[in-house]
């Protein structure tokens, strides 16, 4: 189990984030066993556009870990040839009917503009992420709906966008961030998530996960972890 958790890594997670001097990243990955359902990834379309995924393929343990892998291959090949977020999400749905074994995947991608900052993005049922405006000192969610991956063949996902400016961060993350319960069996909950982000919203991307992480500890206490969590957090400079 431990050599194949270090396979999967290697095959379906990214070293490093690329290493762009327009954003910098804090990024925590914690599987709940040695196989893990969650994943992140980072693509180059061209070399204007960066784009940063991350999912989460239904249960856990070995059968979750086999649907991240199909997910993670979808995303590889269909990445590269376009700029359009909902683009991605449709092919990576098409490609993933009838492989997932009754299981299914849920997904957020989106492709910066290194020129113009504009981020567009597109929702495959995944929890919304949450981008601190630096001017306005607010955060929002970045909200678009779509079905989740696997399930609905020919699903159309929409794609919104967003002018980010310096200063502004986002943060990109799987359920197991507001899912995760405390002894009582209370859920940490999107709008907690939310009031963290503010909080440490000044910090660097490294600090600002680092900070995430012991909140979430101190929030659940002597619970039990019942998920992966996947935390990817980029500043933009």
């Amino acid at each position: 189990m431990k050599a194949a958790a270090r396979l999967q890594k290697r095959l379906i997670l990214p070293q490093s984030p690329p290493d762009w001097p327009e954003v910098s990243w804090g990024i925590h990955y914690s599987p709940l066993d040695p196989l893990g359902g969650d994943l992140y990834g980072f693509a180059r379309p061209d070399e204007d556009h960066l784009g940063v995924l991350i999912a989460d393929a239904s249960g856990h343990g070995i059968p979750a870990a086999m649907v991240a892998i199909l997910a993670r291959s979808a995303f590889a090949e269909t990445s590269r040839s376009t700029i359009h977020p909902g683009e991605v999400l449709a092919e990576m749905n098409a490609r993933l009917q009838d492989m997932t074994d009754e299981r299914f995947v849920t997904a957020f991608y989106g492709v910066l503009n290194r020129r113009t900052r504009r981020f567009a993005y597109a929702n495959a049922g995944h929890p919304f992420p949450i981008w601190y405006s630096a001017k306005h000192k607010t955060c929002l969610d970045l909200s678009a709906r779509g079905f989740l991956l696997g399930v609905m063949p020919e699903e159309i996902y929409s794609e919104r966008f967003v002018e980010l400016e310096p200063g502004d961060r986002l943060a990109m993350f799987t359920d197991g961030v507001p899912d995760c319960r405390d002894e009582r069996g209370e859920s940490f909950g999107q709008e907690r998530v939310k009031s963290m982000f503010e909080r440490v919203a000044e910090r660097t991307a490294s600090e600002m996960t680092e900070g995430f992480v012991e909140e979430l500890k101190h929030f659940q206490g002597t619970a039990k972890t019942s998920d992966d969590v996947t935390l990817v957090i980029a500043e933009i400079r």
